[in-house]
């Protein structure tokens, strides 16, 4: 779990809120190295990108099935890497199509 954020029981619910309101997040699951993976975000001791687990949970994969399909993998690794690409989200302003 990453530092700054309070797992409680409507903690998916929460956390986007704690995540924008809090400055002090450090992933700890979440590691850049440019040796590994041509340092794309990927979660710790793995070679799993953070795209990858994006796009499963995009496709309709539950963390369930996931973490089963990679068992190197637990449930805070997925929750973390979200939570990961939330804050990227949130560090830039992306380009969207303008809807009529």
């Amino acid at each position: 779990m990453c530092h700054g954020l309070t797992r409680t029981r409507s903690w998916a619910r929460n956390a986007a809120w704690r995540l924008h309101y809090t400055s002090d997040v450090r992933f700890e699951r979440v590691v850049v190295d440019h040796e590994i993976m041509g340092g794309m975000p990927c979660i710790r001791g793995t070679r799993m990108p953070v795209t990858r687990l994006l796009k499963m949970v995009a496709a309709g994969m539950t963390i369930g099935q996931i973490v089963e399909d990679f068992p190197q993998l637990s449930a805070g690794d997925v929750h973390e890497a979200l939570l990961y690409a939330a804050a990227a989200v949130a560090e830039r302003e992306l380009p969207l199509r303008r809807t009529a």
